[in-house]
């Protein structure tokens, strides 16, 4: 999957080589043999110690960005079109320093993207206000901030930086094709219903006043994911910003030179 998915995606974008973090002594053999020209390190068990690992061992003050396995394709709005419209990310560095770009300019050193591609959802402002930011694709500028979840730790990070820093960085005009929950391994082979209310149980007592459980129609319980919703700050405080990024330049470039 890693192959045919986020490698191949890194390849055709122009990124760097990537570093690999796996759990298990077996795939450290099985992705050096896959993959020899790549850095294959042997990291703790879980996502949240994983990650947590990943910036305990870089520099303080590095840009680190962390990317799923499963990402199929990375798309960006064409801001310098008149109706809506998308296309693929082709130049990886470009993404990543309109990344950190917008995340200055929103006041804080994370950022991350739109959860999905659907492109009626994708809007040219970068949303600040306390939100959700997905897992699968973020940069850091390291300051070790840990979490302790692994079923919910992308809800505990969005929670943490914004006790940190008050403010977030979501880019509403780049969204991740990737099929959620449902490729082979990962989370989803040992969640249980338990585990995950368990965590978000514990999040929510943790930061009462910026989220709340929703709780399931159909059931009454709050036993997935979905079920924590963050509390919104007043408007205010939400600012949206209007994005004009590198890559809206390079991409309209691109086209002048076609």
């Amino acid at each position: 999957m890693l192959g045919k998915k986020t490698l191949n995606f890194l390849r055709v974008s122009g990124a760097p080589k990537p570093t690999i973090y796996v759990a298990d002594q077996e795939d450290i053999t099985t992705y050096r043999n896959l993959y020899p020209d790549l850095q294959i390190v042997l990291a703790p068990k879980g996502i949240a110690a994983t990650r947590n690992f990943i910036q305990d061992t870089q520099p303080l003050g590095k840009k680190i960005v962390f990317i799923d396995d499963d990402i199929e394709e990375v798309y960006h709005l064409d801001l310098s079109a008149s109706n809506v419209k998308k296309y693929k990310v082709r130049d990886f560095d470009a993404l990543i320093q309109e990344g950190f770009d917008c995340a200055s300019r929103a006041g804080t050193t994370w950022w991350g993207v739109y959860p999905t591609d659907h492109t009626l959802c994708l809007k040219p402002v970068i949303r600040r206000n306390l939100t959700y930011i997905n897992g699968s694709l973020f940069g850091v500028i390291n300051s070790r901030v840990s979490v302790k979840e692994d079923h919910g730790e992308d809800f505990e990070r969005s929670l943490r930086y914004w006790m940190k820093e008050g403010a977030l960085c979501r880019l509403e005009f780049v969204g991740l094709l990737t099929k959620y929950l449902k490729n082979p391994g990962g989370l989803q082979e040992t969640r249980t219903e338990v585990m995950t209310s368990e965590s978000i149980h514990r999040i929510q007592e943790e930061f009462p006043t910026l989220c709340k459980l929703r709780k399931k129609r159909e059931s009454g319980k709050t036993s997935r994911l979905r079920d924590i919703r963050l509390i919104f700050y007043p408007p205010e405080l939400s600012v949206k910003l209007i994005a004009v990024g590198c890559l809206a330049n390079h991409h309209q470039q691109e086209q002048q030179q076609e």
